[in-house]
């Protein structure tokens, strides 16, 4: 049960039948297979064993899959820096991980070099995925030309380290999950059993491979059954459908707001002349939402929950008889029923709670992390004897389904009473011409917590407070309404692409958001 178990059965079974298109190209399993072989070579040669680090920066390309694969071949730990990070992110994780080598883009040497004396294990030159060696660096490309498709590397086994995948850090310093081989392994056979998928599928990723969305659905996925994988540079609500148009897409991944965004886009006929049947999200959309999903672009949306810290949480079935639109949905698990995933709903005590009761999700399955890199008091209170916590909220209905109900550190106290900021942000993000929001809780001059909510609003659109304020007031209780509102061009993001709430509350502390054009602060006793 390792990755690169499934990259080889895929190319065995298959070899001529196209695995990656990205851009223009198409390359076949076997080729795919030997230039993954070519790369662990050349990484071997480098001097680069089982157990040693790497530091992998790069966008969305095929030398990115090249060399995770062939680092995986041999067993080197691959160390995941989004593209989006800058020199001290760059820096704190590169030492942390205690990486030896990197590899990364042309657009980024120069940040490497500016930092490159902070970085005191990185033995080995930098690879640059993308040209000739220069200024120190060497090419991957002449790398793989230069190096054997050779077999018979040490084994790999199942438990070890595969990944260090980096938190994004909202609390304080990223954490590195760290993955096993088997996790990937299994979610890679698990995710199309999830969905539906077979060999004839073309799996669509326009997410980051540094995050395990891309990696462990849509990758491992597609080599699991032997389907496709389609790369994208990034998501473009734009041009979205005609990407799945152009390449013949019959499944596709999204996170976050991206949903919304599609719906926000003017009507094209791209929208409709695909061939995507099926659509992969998290979190969940408001019900009404969810169906003009649907409706509007003619795909089933089903909707899962799951992190970096286990890849195995919760899934709604692709049979709309079988789902509860809203919910996160039943807990989901291998086909094989030898890999079961419990999962429980639990209190501050760590007790169960009723039916309908909110509390925290724990997991227990084979996909649970190993725990967080050098960082036991976290790894401590996130692991109990097999369970992890993972400091995420919900309920169960009559049905058994479950529903997201926020992070436990993302609740507000006001007036004696716990407010999630995701069911205010649900709630705003329901009006037409929101585009995306987010609520976080600010000092109060009353002692307690006011709640403060940012809002996007959808281009060619006009909203106001009042607007935002009615609209709440309408659909919530009144102690949850916003105090304040204050729209935004764009809000902060991480790394994974969630919205970067510490940045807002960290801005909010110092004041500069009451500065900011369009920070209006009302209640609803002050509404006209």
């Amino acid at each position: 049960m390792t990755i690169e178990r499934l990259l080889m059965r895929a190319a065995e079974k298959d070899p001529q039948k196209i695995y990656l298109y990205y851009a223009d190209d198409k390359v076949c399993y076997a080729a795919f297979a030997e230039n993954v072989s070519r790369a662990a070579g050349a990484f071997w040669e480098l001097g680069l064993r089982r157990g040693d680090k790497v530091c992998l920066m790069l966008p969305n390309c095929s030398e990115f899959l090249y060399a995770w694969l062939g680092l995986a071949k041999i067993g080197v730990i691959s160390v995941f820096v989004n593209a989006a990070l800058r020199g001290e992110e760059i820096k704190y994780i590169a030492n942390h991980s205690q990486a030896k080598a990197i590899v990364t883009r042309s657009e980024f040497l120069e940040t490497f070099d500016s930092i490159k004396a902070a970085l005191p294990r990185v033995r080995y030159p930098v690879v640059c995925a993308d040209r000739s060696c220069c200024g120190g660096t060497l090419s991957l490309a002449e790398l793989l030309q230069g190096a054997s498709a050779r077999s018979g590397w040490p084994p790999v086994r199942p438990e070890d380290i595969a990944a260090f995948i980096y938190t994004s850090g909202t609390t304080g310093p990223p954490k590195a999950v760290m993955q096993t081989h088997r996790t990937y392994f299994l979610t890679g056979e698990a995710f199309p059993y999830w969905l539906g998928l077979n060999s004839e599928d073309r799996l669509f990723s326009c997410l980051p491979l540094s995050h395990i969305n891309a990696q462990a659905y849509s990758a491992m996925g597609s080599l699991a059954v032997g389907a496709s994988l389609i790369l994208a540079d990034k998501f473009s609500a734009a041009r979205f459908w005609e990407q799945i148009e152009r390449y013949g897409a019959t499944e596709f991944n999204l996170i976050g707001a991206m949903p919304l965004f599609l719906l926000k886009q003017p009507v094209k006929p791209a929208e409709r002349r695909h061939s995507a049947r099926v659509a992969y999200t998290a979190p969940a959309l408001p019900g009404r939402l969810h169906e003009k999903f649907e409706e509007r672009f003619g795909v089933t949306l089903t909707v899962g929950y799951g992190m970096s810290e286990s890849t195995f949480g919760t899934i709604n079935s692709v049979d709309k008889t079988k789902r509860a639109v809203g919910s996160i949905g039943l807990p989901r698990s291998h086909a094989d029923p030898q890999f079961p995933n419990d999962l429980r709903i639990v209190d501050d005590e760590r007790r169960e709670v009723p039916t309908g009761e909110v509390g925290e999700i724990t997991l227990k399955n084979p996909t649970v992390m190993q725990g967080y890199y050098r960082d036991p008091e976290a790894t401590q209170a996130a692991l109990s004897n097999g369970w992890l916590f993972t400091g995420d909220l919900a309920y169960r209905d009559s049905r058994g389904f479950l529903y997201f109900a926020g992070r436990k550190k993302d609740m507000i106290r006001l007036k004696g009473e716990n407010i999630s900021a995701f069911e205010v942000e649900s709630v705003i993000e329901q009006h037409p011409a929101v585009l995306e929001s987010a609520v976080i809780a600010i000092p109060s001059e009353l002692g307690e917590e006011a709640i403060k909510a940012f809002v996007v609003v959808k281009s060619g659109q006009e909203l106001s407070a009042h607007d935002i304020l009615e609209w709440c007031s309408q659909r919530l209780a009144g102690f949850k309404v916003p105090g304040i509102v204050e729209f935004r061009n764009s809000l902060p993001k991480t790394s994974t692409l969630k919205t970067a709430k510490h940045l807002l509350r960290e801005e909010a502390l110092r004041g500069e958001g009451q500065r900011r054009r369009g920070n209006l602060p009302l209640s609803l006793k002050e509404q006209p």
